[in-house]
């Protein structure tokens, strides 16, 4: 079935963002997952970041709750992204 792109919902800079740093924590764990815009709208209907990342992770990535721990994963991956998205670009200085 094809989704109608009329019927979603305007995606803002800020979803964009987010989206973007949660792959990009998955990236620098080594995880080969890609969270898309349409997953993430989803996800933002419930409260709390680690509570997304844990239906996340419970719908999409089930197999790996047989031998990692949710709470320590979740845990993982909210570090990496908050991390990566308090990281300051290096400023370079221009000699006068």
């Amino acid at each position: 079935m094809f989704r109608n792109r009329k019927s979603q919902p305007a995606r803002t800079g800020r979803s964009n963002r987010d989206v973007d740093a949660y792959n990009a924590a998955f990236e620098d764990l080594g995880l080969e997952w890609h969270l898309d815009a349409d997953d993430y709208e989803r996800l933002c209907t419930i409260e709390g970041e680690e509570n997304r990342i844990r239906a996340y992770l419970q719908e999409h990535r089930a197999h790996l709750l047989k031998v990692y721990d949710l709470d320590f994963l979740c845990g993982l991956i909210a570090d990496a992204r908050r991390r990566l998205t308090s990281a300051e670009p290096v400023q370079l200085s221009r000699a006068a």
